[in-house]
């Protein structure tokens, strides 16, 4: 497989900017909603408009929050001719999955590797994307310029969501993973995707810590965050509020994480047990990063990305278990490696040990930031 479908859009305006995104990949976005209909019916025995319904309780916190992402939100379901509460499930899905106790929202590896880990003093940030094989339909490259007011945004994404991986003009990047506490009830509160966004709409690393700090966050999550200027800084956090953020700075100038927590903490790490391999794939990637730091570039960064390591399929680079039901099977969708320092991204869908690895340049690279 190759690039992800490109959605370019240029608009200031939030609900005319998603009316642009959900005209442009209508059809993904459907794509979408079918896999989570199938998804909760299979997991939880849910419609899709049960699923709808417990979203909508996430309206009003999402608002408060970034009323911005919300219009947008709207305007997407707009362009794609849609309820917009549909496309707020899509947005909570996560959250909704840990409230009815569905199954784990994803399993995915990512890194960071500094100037000095770095070949070439280049700052790199990426991982692999593990979730449904569906999901190879569903993937699109968002490129959007937001104005003067907002940082313009690269991420790569399911159609209908506001953000995952990327990065933005002001040369802050992320990727992220999903952690388990016992503190993930659902409960209403600022939702994983949402707040991926807001990292992505931030001027600095600061500027994103400080919205992830003030939010009361609906869900735990694993924020792995660099800039243009060479800082990398972990985030591992719980649901609720500034109490629940355990902070991690680079060591050899390397991160590695997975979907397990690395600070000690004083609560089950529930990720240990609903996601087994993920100590393993992170102690492989954190070995592989410090060994090679100061020599690591875009083929090292591909040969790890492409491992099958220990317990094969389940590994870094993963592969569907053909023993399971096909909707409970999991697979690397994506693999993406930021270049902060030239504001590029090497991309595949699909896993990384089948494809190359293709150059996307945004919009806005090689230009300075607005603010």
């Amino acid at each position: 497989m190759a690039l992800p479908p490109v959605v370019r859009v240029a608009e200031t305006r939030p609900r005319e900017r998603g009316i642009q995104i959900g005209q442009q990949c209508a059809d993904r976005i459907r794509g979408s909603i079918g896999l989570y209909t199938e998804v909760f019916a299979h997991y939880a025995g849910l419609t899709w408009a049960d699923v709808v319904r417990h979203a909508r309780q996430f309206r009003e916190p999402i608002g408060e929050f970034d009323s911005v992402i919300l219009e947008e939100m709207d305007g997407v379901a707009q362009g794609a001719e849609l309820d917009p509460d549909e496309i707020l499930a899509l947005n909570v899905r996560s959250e909704v999955m840990f409230g009815l106790k569905v199954a784990p929202e994803g399993e995915c590896t990512s890194f960071f590797a500094g100037p000095r880990a770095t070949a070439d003093g280049h700052t790199l940030i990426g991982q692999n994307w593990d979730w449904k094989p569906e999901c190879t339909e569903t993937v699109v490259l968002l490129d959007l310029y937001q104005g003067p007011d907002l940082p313009s945004v690269v991420t790569v994404v399911e159609a209908g969501l506001v953000a995952k991986t990327g990065f933005n003009s002001a040369g802050l990047g992320m990727a992220t993973n999903t952690l388990i506490t016992p503190m993930d009830k659902g409960e209403p509160g600022v939702p994983y995707h949402i707040l991926l966004r807001r990292i992505l709409n931030s001027w600095s690393l600061e500027e994103a810590l400080a919205s992830i700090a003030g939010a009361i966050r609906s869900a735990s999550a694993h924020y792995l965050m660099a800039d243009r200027r060479g800082r990398g800084l972990s985030l591992e956090t719980t649901a609720g509020g500034a109490e629940g953020i355990f902070v991690t700075h680079p060591d050899d100038d390397t991160l590695g994480h997975s979907n397990n927590f690395t600070c000690v903490v004083g609560f089950q790490d529930l990720g240990i047990q609903e996601i087994p391999d993920s100590p393993d794939r992170v102690a492989e990637l954190s070995t592989y990063l410090s060994k090679t730091a100061g020599r690591l570039d875009e083929p090292a960064i591909v040969s790890i990305l492409s491992s099958h390591g220990v317990g094969f399929p389940n590994a870094i680079c993963r592969h569907p278990d053909t023993s399971l039901a096909r909707i409970e099977r999991l697979a690397t969708d994506a693999a993406l490696i930021c270049d902060l320092t030239t504001s590029t991204m090497r991309v595949t869908v699909g896993r990384p040990c089948e494809n190359v690895l293709e150059t996307y340049e945004p919009s806005f690279a090689g230009k300075p930031a607005e603010q």
